[in-house]
């Protein structure tokens, strides 16, 4: 066993602890109202292995949902590029299934997610009654119980970290946003406040599109691409975009503001608690009294993509689930 890769050995023992798992658990009816799909999304082969760590962490840390099925959304080319990636995440038990964006979507940043995201709730239609999309940088720390949305509940969200683009509440909305709720045909009635993580603010809805538990049935990641359209199509906003590179980065989470609020209520939704998508790579910037020191409570982490193994020695953050993420950036 000393020339066995060592990738395949951690991925023989997960899906060998997981058959184990599923067998035990109860059946569960297919198209029932707790059964849950998770899925994300991987534009290369290094959100590739970001995913292969997130569906370890769901099969290790996922409690009575660790044997839910994973669907791991990648653009078509991208199988045969990467198959030692693709080896790894089927030994978890992932089912990769491909997505294809138009190429203006490619254009503005994260692009490629929303449609994958429309993918993946149209997939699971009949099949699931709640969709947990994920960004591939998540990992999974403990049994995320409130992802079994309550019935009569459609969306359960977090809002967004910092409101560098978001519209302060209750200010006037600026231009930008003004523009937004007009393009998207967004009643003023369905504002309300939420308060962003890091920085405390109260904005207008502003969700992040990093963590979105749906019911598939009610269709908003499908109607998310057809919003992303509306934007990225008016010239607008396309010199908004060229004017500042924020708007172009965040494009793609405004047009979801437009998804959620025309299709679903405020009394349909659900505001996860921050144990949920919790920031560590803005673990700095957290306030004290919001800063979580030790991140053995938390129940989803997020750690940026873009970070890697040196940023994370530098967190002043500690706790086991840190320790087990270091051992596989």
């Amino acid at each position: 066993m000393r020339d066995f890769p060592r990738f395949l050995l951690l991925g023989l023992t997960a899906l060998m602890a997981w058959g184990s798992a599923c067998a035990a658990a109860p059946p569960v009816d297919p198209s029932g109202p707790e059964n849950i799909v998770f899925a994300t999304f991987a534009e290369d082969e290094g959100q590739l292995l970001e995913a292969a760590i997130l569906a370890e962490s769901l099969r290790s840390f996922g409690g009575s949902l660790s044997g839910a099925p994973l669907w791991v959304y990648v653009p078509e080319k991208l199988p045969a590029s990467a198959p030692d990636p693709i080896l790894r995440l089927r030994s978890f038990g992932a089912r990769i299934r491909t997505s294809s964006a138009p190429a203006e979507g490619l254009d503005y940043f994260y692009g490629s997610k929303v449609f994958g995201a429309a993918e993946a709730e149209a997939d699971a239609e009949g099949k699931a009654g709640i969709l947990a999309w994920l960004d591939c940088d998540t990992v999974l720390c403990r049994e995320p119980r409130e992802f079994l949305l309550a019935g009569g509940t459609v969306l359960g969200y977090r809002p967004v970290q910092h409101d560098t683009t978001g519209s302060r509440f209750p200010a006037p909305a600026d231009p930008l946003w003004s523009r937004i709720y007009e393009t998207l045909a967004i009643p003023s009635e369905a504002l309300f406040p939420m308060v962003t993580y890091v920085d405390g603010h109260a904005i207008r809805p502003y969700f992040n599109a990093g963590l979105l538990v749906v019911r598939p049935g009610r269709g908003i990641l499908r109607s998310w691409p057809e919003n992303f359209r509306k934007l990225y199509r008016e010239p607008f906003f396309r010199k908004q975009c060229e004017a500042e590179k924020r708007v172009w980065i965040f494009l793609h989470q405004m047009a979801l503001t437009g998804a959620v609020l025309k299709l679903a209520g405020r009394t349909e939704m659900i505001e996860l608690s921050p144990l949920y998508n919790y920031p560590l790579n803005l673990q700095e910037e957290i306030p004290p009294e919001r800063r979580l020191e030790n991140l053995d409570g938390v129940v989803t982490l997020r750690y940026d993509s873009r970070s890697r193994a040196g940023e994370l020695k530098k967190t002043t953050a500690r706790g086991r689930i840190l320790d087990w993420l270091k051992e596989r950036i």
